[in-house]
């Protein structure tokens, strides 16, 4: 739950990895989900426009093409 920064390729090739829940991240390095094939949702609490704007589009960015982003303001 502390983590605040996703280093590149970190989760690359987790086809395990269904949904993640990251509370306090404010940025992720590239492909770092890619190929995460059973991905499909990923909650941030991001509490300012600026994360969420760094975040929003960062599932085509990223490799996590299927995830649908969430944000719990």
């Amino acid at each position: 739950p502390n983590v605040i920064s996703i280093g590149s390729n970190a989760f690359k090739n987790c086809s395990s990895l269904t949904s993640i829940h990251l509370p306090k991240v404010t940025s992720i390095g590239s492909n770092a989900f890619y190929y995460c094939s059973s991905l499909t949702s990923i909650h941030f609490a991001a509490k300012n426009k600026e994360t969420i704007e760094a975040l929003s589009g960062f599932s085509s960015k990223f490799g996590a093409t299927k995830a649908t982003i969430y944000f719990d303001l």
